[in-house]
């Protein structure tokens, strides 16, 4: 799922499947070959028309755990530190 924002809280995230609110998820968060693994929680999830007419959906999700190799990234990120983009969740 392409990632769209992401802070030390959570993360928006877009998909062409919608998750259930409330439900808990494992992701990996992929940023130059490198995959840190953290537990989400869906909070929200809304409907978004994409250009072509298909339909896909912008999932807010809530960190329930972060290792400290993501928090750090993150605070990078945020920072405007040494950044790499994030390419997906």
């Amino acid at each position: 799922m392409p990632l769209l924002n992401i802070g030390k809280s959570g993360a928006l995230v877009q998909s062409p499947v919608a998750l259930s609110p409330e439900s808990v998820h494992r992701i990996a968060v992929s940023c130059d070959g490198q995959s840190t693994a953290a537990r989400v929680q869906v909070r929200h999830v809304r409907t978004v028309p994409s250009p072509d007419g298909r339909e896909y959906f912008l999932i807010g999700l809530e960190f329930l755990s972060m290792p400290s190799a993501l928090e750090a990234q993150i605070k990078a990120w945020t920072a405007g530190g040494p950044q790499t983009a994030p390419e997906s969740v």
